[in-house]
């Protein structure tokens, strides 16, 4: 069947859909004019698995009558949806219409993708799996609908609580429970308590990072390729953002004041605005999460929303080193005027990277309440923005952002820093979700998605997205690589995602993820990392990365790249395999050495893979957890023997202090089991990484004979001795033929 056949038997239910439903109001139905919330595309021949180029996307399920919140949720109507954005002129269809693309809530099963199975979700992902799964988190985004028995039906899946990932099979479309975070109290109302924010698949090391709105915290889930017994359990103890900049994680500060795990009160909170991760991403060995600082109700914060990364060992996969802002979005809009004039902006819901680098970035227009009896966090509308930057890490171009305009409505002009864009107004009627397709706008029609190129479109859910004339399309908007017009619809593909162009769907629509797997194509994958100090050199490593070659080129260069400032590579940083190529598929182990790196943080930097001439590349991001080594090291030592019966002996040493904290005083004192007297036995002096320490002592004892081997230990201490380490060095006691007279007194 084509494309268009199709298309037309879609439009040809929904307008007989549309038509019982007026033809029912005009006969007097009590229900008139109270439209049912959703009208599914029953026609449509879209089916798993999932292909290159499409899109799903998450959604709230609405009421039973739209707009009707005491009429229930309609747990019929599908949260997650396929959907075939890749061939819009072979429907045909133009930019600025509504356009009928194939969608699929997996409605032919028992296992539909609606409301009643899967509750309510927002954040979305794909693994690495082949065909990919979906995998979905439970949200209260939307809002949190429950009642004094317990939770309404429909907000929470069958098989699930407000922390539940579930995954919905690549193949079949079933649905299954793959991790329960501990969210919710089982058995009350407060079982439907703060949901999820964001889930992100991490391909290098197979696993999931999920932010959680409840305890503010990202956790970590091992992915599917080891096939784990599900629902699985996370990985180590999660991350704690504001934890980790040293903020005080107590009600005081961080949770709101009905906060305690699961308040007495039975209501659970939410936590506390600036400590509250949503979107998650992995990019170039990083994992990129935004915070909720801020948004329309509570704008009289001056915390702005945020972008922070982290690195990912490539050791193990976990979280190594502090967090790094990235990005400050500002308080950008405006809300009231006069005195009651107020900026602020609405928090960060998506972020994805292209495979060059640029950095997607989705608001979600949020009235958030943290604090009371009924503890809700509500979407609004119309003050969310897709926006672009390019850069890289710790250098993103914030002062010059690419704008997509998404949506009809308009917003008061930008006139705050960091984002000003002069008078130019901007359509911000986001959804929160935004990802990169392929060419959408340049193509022949038909042309295979693998011909394409990629990155070169943006999908992003909104509200209103065709203005006056189609006031009611929400859902998908395709948007050119290079931006849109400002105040025109005529180069946007819009998609309405319920077909219903009868009901507004404000604040309805979730998330969006595109299949596009072949636009990064693998280049290596780490094996193993192994790392061992080198003593003769401040802050030295020797560092061991087994990959396997997943290149169809065999590899004759590689470079060390983009190392930290203050580490280099002392024997160089190009290693040549010129001898014995990588060929494809093959598992080989590097081997070099950096200098520079300071114990105790983390150090992230590019193994760049080339061809023999150089003309064809990719890079391996590398993240290393670096090891606390030796706390400090002898440069250089002397012994001299003072005549006496029995004599004594003189240490003159220079030490050289490599701990990763502020040093302040350092200790010699003989190693346990050895029978001397050491003075002095404390020397005060600050000292940095790096930085030595010369001084002398007498050393004297039973132990202290000529010839004897003897154990000091040198331990260095902290200002408030709060950090400590020791490092044991031993000697030979010079014979009596080498003693010095002491000095006559005088």
């Amino acid at each position: 069947m084509s494309n268009a056949s199709k298309r037309s038997r879609f439009w040809v239910m929904a307008a007989v859909a549309t038509a019982l439903v007026a033809a029912t109001a005009a006969a007097g139905d009590p229900a008139a004019g109270q439209q049912e919330a959703s009208l599914l595309d029953l026609s449509s021949t879209l089916t798993l698995p999932i292909l290159e180029g499409q899109a799903v996307a998450t959604c709230f399920s609405d009421f039973n009558i739209a707009a009707n919140p005491s009429s229930g949720l309609a747990t019929d109507s599908p949260v997650v949806a396929l959907v075939d954005v890749r061939d819009p002129k072979a429907f045909p269809i133009s930019p600025g219409q509504n356009w009928g693309a194939d969608i699929f809530h997996n409605d032919a099963s028992s296992q539909k993708w609606n409301a009643l199975n899967l509750g309510q979700v927002f954040g979305i992902t794909l693994d690495g799996e082949s065909p990919p799964n979906v995998y979905v988190a439970a949200s209260t985004t939307y809002g949190l609908f429950r009642s004094p028995s317990g939770p309404v039906p429909g907000m929470l899946g069958l098989t699930g609580g407000a922390g539940t990932v579930y995954r919905l099979d690549g193949v079949t479309g079933a649905i299954l429970p793959y991790a329960h975070l501990p969210n919710g109290n089982a058995g009350s109302a407060d079982l439907v308590g703060p949901g999820l924010g964001d889930v992100a698949y991490h391909r290098e090391h197979d696993q999931f990072f999920v932010t959680n709105f409840e305890d503010g915290l990202i956790y970590r889930l091992p992915g599917p390729a080891t096939n784990p017994s599900l629902p699985v359990s996370w990985i180590g103890s999660p991350f704690n953002h504001c934890q980790a900049l040293g903020r005080p994680y107590s009600d005081g500060g961080i949770m709101s004041a009905a906060y305690s795990s699961h308040s007495p009160s039975g209501n659970s909170g939410f936590a506390r605005l600036g400590c509250r991760p949503w979107a998650v991403e992995t990019f170039e060995g990083r994992l990129y999460y935004s915070v909720w600082a801020n948004d329309a109700r509570n704008d009289g914060r001056s915390d702005p929303n945020e972008i922070y990364s982290i690195g990912i060992s490539s050791v193990d996969g976990s979280l190594v080193g502090q967090p790094v802002l990235e990005v400050s979005l500002g308080q950008t809009l405006t809300k009231g005027s006069g005195p009651s004039l107020a900026f602020y902006s609405s928090p960060i819901s998506d972020l994805a990277f292209a495979a060059d680098g640029r950095m997607l970035i989705s608001e979600r227009t949020m009235s958030n309440s943290d604090v009371g009896p009924n503890l809700v966090s509500a979407s609004v509308g119309h003050r969310s923005r897709v926006l672009e930057l390019s850069g890289a890490s710790q250098g993103w171009d914030v002062a010059n952002p690419k704008i997509y305009h998404v949506g009809a409505a308009s917003i008061a002009p930008i006139t705050q820093p960091p984002l000003t864009v002069g008078a130019l107004s901007v359509r911000a009627n986001a959804e929160g979700g935004a990802d990169y397709g392929f060419e959408t706008f340049q193509y022949v029609a038909g042309q295979p998605v693998a011909e394409r190129a990629c990155d070169e479109s943006v999908w992003a859910t909104g509200e209103q997205l065709l203005g006056p004339s189609n006031a009611l399309v929400y859902g998908l908007a395709g948007l050119p690589p290079s931006g849109n017009t400002f105040g025109t619809a005529t180069n946007v593909y819009a998609i309405d995602l319920n077909n219903n162009l009868t009901v507004l769907d404000k604040s309805r629509i979730g998330d969006v993820e595109v299949f596009r797997r072949s636009c990064k194509p693998p280049c290596g994958r780490i094996i193993d990392v192994e790392l061992t100090c080198v003593t003769d050199r401040p802050g030295g490593i020797f560092v061991q990365v087994t990959i396997v070659n997943e290149t169809p080129d065999d590899i004759v260069h590689v470079f060390l790249s983009n190392l930290p400032a203050g580490v280099f590579a002392p024997f160089g940083d190009h290693l040549d395999f010129s001898a014995d190529p990588i060929v494809p598929g093959e598992t080989v182990t590097i081997s070099f050495s950096l200098v520079g790196l300071l114990p105790g943080s983390a150090a992230s930097f590019q193994l760049s893979l080339h061809n023999e001439n150089l003309e064809r590349c990719c890079s391996i991001p590398v993240t290393i957890d670096i090891p606390t080594c030796d706390c400090g090291q002898l440069l250089d030592s002397s012994l001299t023997c003072i005549a006496g019966a029995p004599p004594s002996y003189d240490l003159s040493f220079l030490w050289q202090h490599l701990a990763g904290v502020t040093g302040a005083h350092l200790f010699v004192v003989p190693s346990p089991g050895q029978n001397l007297t050491v003075t002095p036995a404390v020397f005060n002096q600050s000292l940095v990484y790096g930085q030595t320490l010369s001084g002398t002592v007498s050393i004297s004892g039973p132990d202290a004979v000529p010839g004897a081997r003897i154990c000091l230990l040198f331990s260095t201490h902290d200002e408030r001795f709060r950090e400590c380490c020791s490092v044991e060095q031993c000697f030979t006691l010079p014979g009596t033929d080498f003693c010095v007279f002491p000095p006559d007194d005088p």
